[in-house]
């Protein structure tokens, strides 16, 4: 009987390729949630001083998930910290 391996050369250079378009979209959409959090910010804001509000608070929370996910990704596993 054959061995199997864990992952088939094939379907690793499929993965390869999905993982490597996903990580495209994910950079350039960042730009983009960026430019259009100022702009909407300065449209919903009191004043012009706080049209970077959203986007600074989204960059502090990303900041300050960063550690309690790590820890988590290192004690339980990617499954357990990043859910589907």
């Amino acid at each position: 009987m054959r061995e199997r391996t864990l992952t088939a050369p094939s379907k690793f250079n499929s993965q390869v390729a999905r993982l490597a378009i996903a990580q495209a979209l994910a950079g350039a959409n960042s730009g983009v949630v960026y430019a259009s959090g100022v702009i909407i910010g300065l449209v919903l804001a009191p004043r012009p001083a706080l049209a970077t509000m959203p986007i600074s608070v989204f960059v502090v929370g990303m900041a300050a998930a960063t550690l309690p996910v790590g820890a988590l990704t290192r004690r339980y596993g990617r499954k357990v910290a990043f859910p589907a």
